[in-house]
């Protein structure tokens, strides 16, 4: 009873609609809302307790494209690790908001970094586990199998994921993680790699301006900025070439550094 009051996040602009989650006090998943303006009517954007019966499923990882014009998030189902993302376009004067009929499956330990034009965007996801193969009743976070062998794609709006282009792996290294993150101006790709739990992380880079993603049938070459495991960089923002991290290298709270992809 002491818990059952509202509860809202802090407001953040998408394009140009406005966004929050709500909780009215002992609902099982905050509901995420949009207005036009500050003062405009708050209206029910997406309400996860519409996605189950038992209100078990959940909103996960979720990410607006660079206009605000499209919105892709992650459904997980009784408490599982495994999200499927969907996505949705927002509504206009004019229009009606559109479920896209994709769906993607296998994600787990994922981001979704939009490309600045819209069409489409990077993110990660594992081979479908075998077990499920074999035992068709099992559901999602129920296989016993190790994960392993997560990969980066690109999927383009409105394809099958079945068409997505793998973009990167280790498959020496099946254990490792992966990153993805699109700069603020929409000029790089980031893709940092993790082998395990600790704060460290490689990183690599590659120029989207000089990649025709509406092209792109594979692999896009990529840079190593971060060849070693031996400290954590976070991306901050950048400046053309100059790239701004959060680091522990040398640094036990962290610090700033600056990293000139040119002068490096």
């Amino acid at each position: 009873e002491m818990y059952n009051y509202p509860k809202y996040s802090t407001p953040f602009k998408r394009g140009n609609r406005f966004y929050f989650y709500k909780n009215d006090g002992l609902q099982n998943q905050s509901v995420l809302y949009s207005q036009d303006s500050l003062t405009g009517e708050p209206k029910v954007f997406v309400d996860p307790n519409t996605f189950s019966s038992d209100g078990t499923a959940a909103l996960g990882i979720t990410s607006f494209s660079e206009s605000g014009r499209y919105f892709s998030f992650g459904v997980s189902k009784s408490g599982s690790d495994w999200q499927t993302i969907e996505i949705k376009s927002i509504e206009d004067e004019d229009e009606k908001p559109r479920i896209y009929n994709e769906k993607l499956e296998w994600i787990k330990f994922s981001s979704i970094a939009w490309t600045h034009d819209d069409l489409g965007f990077f993110y990660c996801r594992y081979p479908e586990p075998a077990t499920l193969n074999t035992h068709k009743d099992q559901s999602k976070g129920t296989e016993v199998d190790t994960v392993k062998h997560q990969k980066v794609y690109y999927h383009r709006l409105g394809t099958e994921q079945s068409a997505d282009i793998l973009i990167y792996d280790t498959p020496d290294e099946p254990e490792w993680l992966f990153g993805v993150e699109v700069t603020d101006d929409g000029k790089y790709l980031l893709i940092s790699t993790y082998k395990d739990c600790d704060p460290v992380n490689q990183l690599y880079y590659t120029e989207l301006d000089k990649v025709d993603l509406s092209k792109l049938e594979g692999r896009i070459p990529l840079v190593k900025l971060v060849d070693n495991f031996e400290a954590a960089y976070n991306y901050i923002t950048n400046e053309g070439t100059r790239f701004y991290f959060k680091t522990n290298n040398s640094a036990p709270r962290y610090k700033a550094v600056t990293i000139d992809l040119i002068e490096k």
